[in-house]
């Protein structure tokens, strides 16, 4: 990220991990909801479709798409000083390298599902309770959805951090 942002006060704070993680975490939200709401203005929030309403559908879809995205940005911009892509010399070999990638993002995928469920179950909880909308008078439509969004992704973020932090791209003991 360095050679792609030159300016020192950018470059200051990208040295956080904590700041790349929520830039990705940001791009990759823009990509989770664009498709959420790509999918509501297609199928409504209201219909079923195997006895689960369309909002719940697209909110999976869409974060599963989202996270395939979110591990490889993760891995590359975000933990790479873990150690994570210090295996990856040039005397092993392209399937075990695959091997490597593989097991880190069934890692990342089950460190996601967890949050997943976090960030489903607090949207459906808000959902339930009535507060997961901006009034109608406000004529939003669909993106009246917007407040459950961002709170249920505000749960799901941390919890996500801390276990690809000391999880998913752990580094490995050399």
């Amino acid at each position: 990220m360095k050679r792609i942002i030159r300016h020192p006060f950018a470059q200051f704070f990208l040295r956080f991990r904590l700041i790349r993680f929520g830039i990705v975490g940001a791009i990759n939200s823009v990509v989770d909801w664009g498709i959420f709401f790509l999918l509501l203005s297609q199928f409504g929030p209201v219909h079923k479709f195997l006895f689960i309403e369309t909002d719940t559908w697209a909110r999976g879809i869409a974060m599963f798409v989202g996270v395939t995205s979110a591990f490889f940005m993760n891995s590359r911009l975000v933990f790479k000083e873990n150690g994570y892509h210090n295996h990856f010399h040039d005397e092993i070999t392209f399937s075990e390298k695959m091997g490597i990638v593989g097991q880190s993002y069934v890692k990342f995928l089950a460190t996601y599902a967890m949050g997943m469920g976090m960030n489903i179950l607090t949207y459906t909880t808000m959902k339930r309770l009535h507060i997961d909308v901006f009034p109608p008078e406000m004529g939003l439509g669909i993106f009246s959805k917007l407040p459950a969004l961002v709170v249920s992704t505000g749960v799901s973020a941390v919890f996500n951090y801390f276990f690809c932090k000391h999880f998913v791209f752990k580094a490995k003991a050399v």
